[in-house]
């Protein structure tokens, strides 16, 4: 995970933002996925590169959709046709520290 000064990021569509409950929200905007488990006090932000060091992709849409059923469990759907393949999913088990 990477941090980023506010002014790096810009403001996501009201459909890139999710929550669980009060604690926990994702937000995203093109291959940019904001992660918070404390009310938005603190936020982690993950990029392609956290995954696939040899990641090269212009997809600013990257990020299609991302679905939570616990703070910990998670899904992420990524449009992946730019390198070849039509969608890509990564799951987490750790609230998005790590994907697999």
């Amino acid at each position: 995970m990477r941090f980023y000064p506010d002014e790096s990021v810009r403001t996501p569509k009201c459909e890139s933002i999710k929550d669980l409950d009060e604690q926990n929200f994702w937000v995203w905007e093109g291959w940019l996925l904001g992660i918070t488990h404390d009310g938005g006090k603190t936020w982690m932000v993950w990029e392609p590169r956290d995954s696939w060091s040899e990641w090269r992709s212009y997809n600013f849409d990257l990020i299609m959709d991302v679905q939570f059923e616990t703070p910990n469990t998670g899904i992420m759907y990524l449009d992946t046709e730019d390198i070849g393949e039509s969608s890509m999913t990564i799951q987490t088990d750790d609230g998005g520290k790590s994907s697999k």
